[in-house]
């Protein structure tokens, strides 16, 4: 099963692969009166589409697209439980409102990552030879042992609202670790992992864990001395 297969395979991506929100922007602003850009950009609302799905879902509301992309789209009795497992779409998505159905969707997308982390460790076992280290393919920031946004956001080492700077103190960014584990720049772009903050900002010589560094009263901490001091609590 495809990541893209409820999109129309009949058609080719004229434009590629795009980000599209599944509640989209315009009918936020315009029918729910949503303004706040971080609220509307929230990871959870976005799903991979091609360029043609895009056009069709355009402005409308998920209760007025949906059905017709399921009715146009449906290919067989499991087709549409499958798309929604891939797609971490809980069930009856589009009825839902913005705020259930964005909980629901991060607890859904966590239980895919889980899935196909612990498929990988059973394939690993399965290896004779050395095995690879996939966790390298998924986030280079646990490619030498250093430890991912998830980890030190779960483990207590970063919390909801703690202040990100680069190590270097010629960088000036803005960047916020969210209470859904996340990283936020400058109010808008909203990133999963140290590495994808990073590389945002053009920085590709160096890992996330790197390069970020953790604002505290006594100046800027970096990740290995984040590290090193014991876990914070909220």
């Amino acid at each position: 099963m495809k990541v893209r297969d409820w999109m129309d395979p009949s058609l080719p991506s004229v434009k590629g692969l795009e980000g599209h929100h599944l509640v989209p922007r315009h009918y936020q602003e315009a029918v729910l009166g949503t303004t706040d850009t971080k609220r509307i950009n929230q990871v959870a609302n976005f799903a991979p589409t091609d360029w043609h799905t895009n056009q069709q879902i355009s402005d409308r509301a998920p209760a007025e697209y949906w059905p017709d992309l399921v009715r146009s789209r449906a290919a067989g009795a499991d087709w549409l439980s499958q798309q929604c497992y891939w797609h971490a779409l809980p069930r009856d998505w589009h009825t839902l409102s913005y705020d259930e159905f964005l909980e629901e969707r991060r607890k859904r997308i966590a239980g895919v990552t889980r899935d196909a982390f612990e498929k990988l460790g059973r394939v690993a076992q399965d290896v004779e030879h050395d095995p690879i280290d996939v966790a390298g393919e998924f986030d280079g920031e646990t490619a030498s042992g250093e430890r991912t946004l998830a980890e030190l956001f779960h483990e207590g080492y970063l919390l909801a609202g703690d202040q990100l700077d680069p190590v270097d103190p010629d960088w000036v960014v803005d960047a916020v670790v969210t209470a859904d584990g996340t990283v936020q720049i400058d109010g808008v772009h909203e990133f999963d992992s140290l590495d994808a903050a990073a590389r945002f900002l053009d920085v590709t010589n160096v890992t996330g864990f790197e390069f970020w560094a953790l604002e505290q009263d006594s100046g800027l901490a970096p990740m290995d001395e984040v590290l090193a001091a014991d876990p914070r609590t909220a």
